[in-house]
């Protein structure tokens, strides 16, 4: 028979009950789900975009590294003056400066940079070339190949 005072709970059915009823009172309603579910697929929406987003900029600077000639029309050339030209053609696009000692061997080394898509090279130069670059930089140099200067050419890209 039941007690005609109350119910009678354990501890672990009144745990049971608590939780559950913080719970109940907790969730949020029909409103506010609506509302979280939205911004959820927002914020699903968002992340995409910003990968896709990222792929394209990497793409762009791919494109933009690998299809530079390192060339370009002088400005006497008119209407092209200043566009890329093909690569050999044209004036080059370089510019540069020592920047130092090789640590490990104490040659000097030597950065040239691509004014139009910013692709550089370390390299070691060679006595004659150390002495142009002391006394004119590396404006309108050829871009440093593997072929010319082998293994002093440091890093490249």
């Amino acid at each position: 028979m039941s007690d005609p005072k109350g119910m009678i709970l354990t501890e672990e059915q009144l745990t049971r009950v608590l939780s559950a009823a913080i719970k109940a009172a907790s969730a949020p309603n029909a409103l506010e789900e609506k509302a979280i579910e939205k911004q959820i697929e927002a914020d699903k929406r968002r992340s995409l975009m910003q990968v896709e987003m990222a792929k394209a900029e990497e793409e762009h600077i791919k494109r933009k590294k690998y299809g530079c000639s390192h060339y370009r029309w002088p400005m006497s050339a008119g209407k092209l003056g200043g566009h890329g030209a093909p690569k050999g053609q044209g004036e080059s696009c370089l510019s540069g400066q020592l920047q130092g000692r090789n640590p490990q061997t104490g040659a000097p080394r030597a950065t040239a940079i691509c004014q139009r898509c910013s692709w550089t090279w370390i390299f070691e130069p060679t006595i004659q070339e150390l002495d142009q670059i002391q006394e004119s930089g590396l404006m309108g140099w050829a871009p440093p190949t593997k072929e010319r200067y082998g293994d002093r050419l440091i890093s490249e890209g």
